[in-house]
């Protein structure tokens, strides 16, 4: 199963559709309330949250099942079969460290991605579906993250996919305060993968520990001056990270540094995604040329907006991010799914 090893390196996209990664200054969940959101949800949509998703009978198989899924992160239900063939391997080979590091950062990237599906769905009509997929594999990732503190306590990428797992799991699964100490809890598991290993999970590591510093409060372990440091440091280690980039952008325009913002979104343009990174550019795209739109840098916000079409062109498959409409403004009819 050493075959994924390499490609599980997708744990910075959370702020949506970003990012990968949930943080305290969103930790409070929305809820859609009142007869708006009760006439419009779908409430048998959890049904759709059962996939069919058949084990191979052997572990070769099953590692071509999986290498076959994984790439298609654009479609929730193989990235979900992809995470449960890992764990179900990862239950026939509860000593081999590697796959199961390998089977929690795939299923923390499914629940990632749910979050970030709940995040759009902003009307809350497929919210039960949502709702049941993170009570599908939440239990999983648990037992997954136990396994690993065990089987590879000291192991950067073993310490940096424990992280991850908590981070995204209470996002939408707990209450704002679970959530934070959750987040705050992981700080310390960053800062000792990333003092070994800068470029682990190819720069995701100081990435999150970077967000965290910037994003929690500084009670529970934020600090502004550790955050620039760490994002600086992100960017040198892993310099075609296209989420740092973008993040680093953001930090710096909020600190009114609106030409280190444009400088960082301009290296976006050079980069060019891998097939497993298809869907991450996309939504990276869309949120750097929000914030080329915010500086404001006109003609790098066409340059951004041209790449992000083109690139939408070329994989029709890929998720748009369009959100759910919400009193009749903005985004697609939820019920239709067409453009108002």
């Amino acid at each position: 199963m050493s075959a994924l090893t390499d490609q599980c390196h997708s744990p910075a996209r959370r702020s949506p559709p970003a990012v990968v990664v949930a943080f305290a200054a969103a930790l409070a969940t929305w809820l859609p309330t009142g007869p708006a959101a009760a006439q419009s949800r779908v409430e048998d949509s959890a049904k759709d949250a059962t996939y069919d998703c058949p084990i191979p009978n052997d572990a070769v198989a099953l590692q071509a099942k999986v290498e076959q899924l994984y790439p298609q992160k654009s479609d929730r239900n193989a990235l979900g079969c992809a995470a449960d063939l890992l764990y179900t391997a990862a239950q026939m080979s509860p000593d081999d460290a590697q796959l199961n590091v390998q089977a929690l950062l795939v299923t923390s990237e499914y629940i990632d991605h749910v979050n970030t599906l709940w995040d759009y769905d902003i009307y809350g009509v497929r919210q039960p579906e949502w709702a049941a997929r993170l009570a599908h594999a939440t239990p999983q990732g648990k037992s997954l993250a136990e396994r690993v503190a065990k089987l590879a306590p000291e192991d950067p990428t073993a310490e940096c996919a424990r992280a991850y797992f908590q981070i995204v799991w209470p996002f939408k699964s707990a209450d704002a305060k679970t959530a934070l100490t959750s987040s705050r809890d992981a700080i310390p598991l960053l800062e000792k993968a990333t003092g070994k290993e800068p470029g682990a999970l190819d720069g995701n590591c100081l990435l999150m520990l970077g967000r965290l510093y910037y994003e929690v409060p500084e009670f529970a372990g934020g600090d502004m001056d550790k955050a620039a440091a760490t994002l600086k440091h992100a960017q040198q280690v892993a310099p075609n990270n296209f989420t740092v980039l973008r993040y680093l952008a953001y930090v710096r325009l909020q600190s009114n540094d609106a030409e280190g913002a444009t400088q960082a979104l301009a290296q976006m343009l050079k980069i060019e995604p891998t097939p497993l990174d298809l869907q991450l550019m996309a939504d990276e795209l869309k949120n750097a040329r929000d914030l080329a739109h915010r500086i404001p840098a006109g003609e790098l916000e066409k340059q951004l907006t041209a790449k992000r079409d083109a690139l939408l062109q070329a994989h029709p498959e890929l998720l748009t991010r369009a959100s759910s409409a919400v009193n009749m403004h903005g985004g697609v009819d939820p019920i239709t799914g067409k453009s108002y």
